[in-house]
Order: structure tokens, then C-alpha cells, then sequence
């Protein structure tokens, strides 16, 4: 059996994967987006949209999407979640249910070797690669320590692919990252 997974949770919004170098442009719900309520305003702008908005765009998917300088990778499920790396990259579990760790993992590296994959339109540069997964409402530096995820993948681009595992007591939302050649 392989190393025990370590997972984390959101307070119920999407999880963002966001590389380090560009923490301090996500401001999660954000303290500067929307506190000019005032009752004049007749309508949103889009300017005006938090960082955390624009993550639940991708509620029950996943997507990309432009923070600062660069990207993030939204995780759309809000499931407990963890990372298995892999030698192209690596796999988001996102466990529905399956508390017996080595049937999750037996299931998951079943479903990683099935080839069962469906391609997203997405591809997610990580700059230079040392990133943090967490719940999208919170800024980085507000996020709690215990529910950060840090990851390291070799910087570059990498295609984002998605499967669905169900066997026996485990059922899981699988995110892949693989690098591109």
C-alpha cells in the first residue's frame, strides 16, 4: 500500500489550486469586492465580482481561471480532497464516500490505470510549481494551515482530465493533471 493520503476541506465552496507565487492576487470572498453596497448601485459589475464568484462559476466542474500574472485550477466538488502524485503529474481525489484508506486507494489506482478519462477542455500552467490547494472563499494567508494542501509538480503546462470511481464502498470524483510533452 502507498503513503496515506492526507485530505482537506471547504466551509461548502469550490476548492482553488493556486500556485504560490500568485497567493497574494486571490482575495477569496475577498473584503475589497462588493463592500461598496451602497443602494445607488443598480446593478453588479462584473468588476466588482470576488475572486470567490468567480470561483462558483465552476460549482460541480472544474475550470481555469486567470488570477493575477497567471492561472488556477477550480475544483468544483466540494467533497474532501486529497492529492496522489503521479509520474506525469498527479490526481485529486475527491472522496463522496469510502473511509477504509486502502479501499480508496485501491479504487483510485484502479481507476488511474483504467485509462478511463475524459479530456476537459482546461489546461493549467503552474508556473513554477510549488502550489496550494484550499478553500476558494479564503485568501491564502486567511485559509486555515490545516486545511492547505502544498503540492509540487515540474513547472509547465498540463491537461486536465476527469473520471468518476465507484466500487464496492468507495465513490470518488477523480481530477488528473498531466503534463504536457
Amino acid at each position: 500500500m502507498g503513503k496515506e493520503l492526507t485530505y482537506v476541506e471547504t466551509e461548502g465552496g469550490p476548492f482553488i489550486l493556486l500556485p504560490l507565487e500568485l497567493k497574494k492576487a486571490w482575495k477569496g470572498s475577498g473584503d475589497d469586492a462588493g463592500e461598496d453596497d451602497d443602494d445607488e448601485d443598480e446593478g453588479e459589475d462584473e468588476a466588482d465580482e470576488s475572486d470567490y464568484e468567480r470561483a462558483e462559476e465552476f460549482l460541480t466542474t472544474v475550470g481555469v481561471l486567470e488570477v493575477g500574472k497567471g492561472e488556477a485550477l477550480i475544483l468544483g466538488e466540494v467533497e474532501v480532497t486529497a492529492f496522489q502524485p503521479t509520474p506525469d503529474g498527479g490526481v485529486f481525489i475527491q472522496r463522496v464516500f469510502g473511509d477504509d484508506p486502502a479501499q480508496v486507494q485501491a479504487a483510485v489506482d484502479k481507476a488511474v490505470s483504467s485509462g478511463k478519462w475524459k479530456v476537459t477542455k482546461h489546461t493549467l500552467d503552474v508556473g513554477k510549481g510549488k502550489l496550494a490547494l484550499f478553500d476558494s472563499a479564503f485568501a491564502y494567508d486567511e485559509a486555515d494551515e490545516d486545511e492547505i494542501l502544498e503540492i509540487t509538480l515540474a513547472p509547465g503546462s498540463y491537461t486536465i482530465e476527469t473520471s468518476r470511481v465507484k466500487e464496492g464502498d468507495v465513490e470518488a470524483g477523480l481530477v488528473r493533471l498531466r503534463r504536457d510533452a
